[in-house]
């Protein structure tokens, strides 16, 4: 219901944006990044330094909320874009491992592991 053309904003013309820097500004609310939902390429955005926005309970849930496209918000990777999706468990081939963590094996008299 309502829907309609969307009103245009200084924002709009700016389709093409992927990744915008906002750290250090005074944004009170996640509501205050409203605007930012018109730039349909944006998918990373650093709001790091907004301390008043960064207080409010669950900032970052809402955030993502109000800008679904984000892959990346201040710089970790936590957004519902395609970033995220699990790509399976890390291979490290030739760096070592096997033979570091075959080593000493037997673990029995470890303390650590005991409890003690």
């Amino acid at each position: 219901g309502g829907g309609g053309p969307v009103p245009p904003t200084p924002l709009s013309a700016l389709t093409s944006l992927t990744d915008l820097n906002l750290s250090e500004n005074d944004f009170a609310k996640p509501s205050a990044l409203g605007p930012l939902k018109f730039l349909p390429q944006l998918t990373i955005l650093n709001i790091d330094g907004n301390e008043e926005l960064m207080e409010t309970r669950n900032w970052k849930k809402e955030t993502l909320k109000l800008l679904p496209r984000l892959t990346k918000l201040n710089n970790d990777g936590t957004g519902t874009g395609s970033g995220m999706k699990y790509r399976g468990p890390v291979k490290y081939d030739d760096s070592g491992s096997k033979e570091v963590f075959e080593t000493n094996a037997d673990r029995s008299s470890c303390s650590c592991i005991e409890g003690n």
